[in-house]
């Protein structure tokens, strides 16, 4: 009675705290074949007052495991796993609270080591003014070779040399008026 009599009769209770669950920390990652992946989930703006946070997983691949009172994730791939997307839940649950499940899809995506390409070509070529040149740039990868980007590098490249629309044939033709000499050009490949 004597907090009511303190209190002011035109104040408006505290309308209570709407909680919205959520789960952090949990993020996509790229590996290669034989890495680990390693994370700590964690329950946001959750009241705790009810109970703690019990964090699960869902359509894990084989050996991925996550403490359920630490959310703390692991998962230790072989060296002969399948390079592929590998798609898990995370859930997150309360005790003493039913209703509450939260889910979070965490995608790893195993890919191969990426090896750069190695070029192919001669240590000179010879072009004669007025002649059209072509060379063809030949280059190995680990991957397939039709996805290989051939370019000219530097900006002292002699005016209208360039590959052609298949990607590894270098074409020029030398104007007549080209001063003769010896000339440098630098050809890069990439694949993406």
């Amino acid at each position: 009675y004597e907090n009511f009599l303190n209190s002011s009769p035109f104040a408006k209770p505290t309308p209570p705290r709407e909680f919205r669950p959520r789960i952090a920390s949990v993020i996509d990652k790229t590996i290669a074949p034989g890495e680990s992946v390693s994370m700590t989930a964690r329950a946001e703006d959750m009241n705790e007052d009810i109970g703690v946070p019990v964090f699960a997983l869902e359509n894990a691949p084989d050996g991925m495991s996550i403490n359920p009172e630490s959310g703390e994730l692991e998962w230790a791939t072989d060296k002969d796993i399948e390079p592929n997307k590998y798609e898990s839940i995370v859930i997150l649950t309360q005790k003493n609270n039913e209703d509450l499940r939260v889910e979070k899809t965490l995608a790893i995506t195993i890919k191969l080591p990426n090896d750069a390409p190695e070029i192919t070509l001669p240590e000179d070529a010879i072009a004669v003014l007025g002649r059209e040149f072509i060379l063809t740039v030949a280059a190995q990868d680990d991957g397939p070779t039709g996805n290989l980007k051939y370019s000219l590098e530097g900006d002292e490249n002699p005016e209208g040399m360039a590959f052609d629309e298949d990607g590894n044939i270098l074409k020029w033709t030398a104007p007549r008026t080209f001063t003769p000499g010896e000339y440098s050009v630098k050809v890069k490949v990439t694949d993406g």
